[in-house]
């Protein structure tokens, strides 16, 4: 009965220091890979990627969990790029508008100011 509680106890052992050694490696094969998936997102939403550098404090790597929850920068500059494009369209409407003599020179600077926020 002393002898099975001591196979047990060994092999019991034996599964702990293999769970141990399978962990480190599964945490020295996934590091890389993981860097560069955050690298990434840091860059979809605009940040520098040196930010990732805060996964490796405690406490304020959870700043990285809200700023990876944003939506990327791709939808806001898609939607700056139409607004542009219909800016542009406006623009040269105010153009040809002052080209047929129906504004003055002052009115078109004025809403190309203002198209433009400048």
């Amino acid at each position: 009965m002393f002898g099975a509680a001591a196979l047990s106890n060994d092999s019991l052992e034996q599964f702990i220091e293999f769970s141990i050694k399978s962990g480190w490696i599964f945490a020295i094969i996934t590091f890389i890979p993981n860097l560069a998936i955050q690298v990434r997102r840091l860059n979809d939403i605009g940040k520098e990627p040196a930010w990732v550098l805060l996964s490796f404090v405690p406490f304020l790597s959870l700043i990285l969990i809200f700023w990876y929850a944003k939506p990327s920068l791709e939808n806001k500059v898609d939607k700056q790029l139409d607004k542009n494009l219909s800016n542009a369209d406006e623009l040269k409407k105010y153009a040809d508008l002052k080209d047929q003599g129906i504004i003055t020179e002052e009115e078109f600077q004025a809403k190309k100011k203002q198209l433009l926020g400048l």
